[in-house]
């Protein structure tokens, strides 16, 4: 198998995700009821540079456990193949490549936030 640069991976999914919502579409479609989304940044980040409300939690070493349907220690929330899912981390890369993961487990309605959390906070958008 031929090496594969992680800037391969990451053009990779963000090629099979198609659009990634910016933070003011993902603030819009969470506020609407028409996407949930889904925080995978480490809980000591999140500690020290908050929170968007009413986000979901789920470490990226733990977020496929939680978002399997079958998994017995899923999230019922977000364990679902329908659900509108937009993960975020803090800058938008590591989250492009939990949603290309999700999407190969058969999630059919998932993304990523385009520029993490920094850029939604950067907009002046709500953080607790």
């Amino acid at each position: 198998m031929a090496r594969r640069t992680i800037d391969d991976l990451l053009a990779q999914a963000r090629a099979e995700l198609g659009h990634r919502p910016t933070p003011a579409e993902a603030h819009a479609a969470e506020q609407a009821g028409d996407a949930l989304l889904v925080d995978i940044r480490a809980g000591d980040v999140l500690a020290r540079d908050g929170a968007i409300p009413g986000a979901i939690h789920h470490q990226r070493t733990a977020l496929e456990w939680r978002a399997d349907p079958d998994c017995e220690w899923r999230d019922d929330r977000i364990a679902d193949l329908d659900a509108p899912l937009i993960l975020f981390c803090s800058q938008g890369y590591s989250s492009s490549l939990a949603a290309q993961t999700l999407r190969a487990m058969g999630f059919t309605r998932v993304t990523d936030m385009d520029g993490g959390f920094d850029a939604w906070k950067e907009q002046g958008l709500p953080v607790a």
